[in-house]
């Protein structure tokens, strides 16, 4: 679900996301972010987006997000590294 929800986004950026117990993925917008709108739906939706992609397809089809340290850190890596990807050109020009 996507929603203009300033105080769900992250004030700098004007974007936020989370990803609940069931995989369901939720992008909160600020309508007026601090970074201008252009930069927020440009940049910070696909990246916001991906990530919580990556949450959700760990929570819906395993392993989950993990129970220790190291499982989150290993989760949170992946989904990282696999952001750029959401915006083909610029994950292109990193290889």
């Amino acid at each position: 679900m996507v929603k203009v929800n300033p105080a769900g986004s992250i004030p700098e950026v004007g974007v936020g996301g989370c990803t609940d117990s069931h995989g369901d993925v939720f992008i909160s917008i600020d309508d007026t972010p601090r970074g201008g709108l252009r930069a927020a739906l440009s940049t910070w939706i696909p990246a916001t987006v991906a990530h919580e992609l990556h949450h959700s397809s760990r929570t819906r089809t395993g392993p989950g997000y993990g129970t220790t340290l190291g499982d989150a850190l290993v989760s949170a890596s992946t989904r990282v590294i696999l952001e750029p990807y959401a915006r083909p050109a610029k994950a292109h020009k990193h290889s």
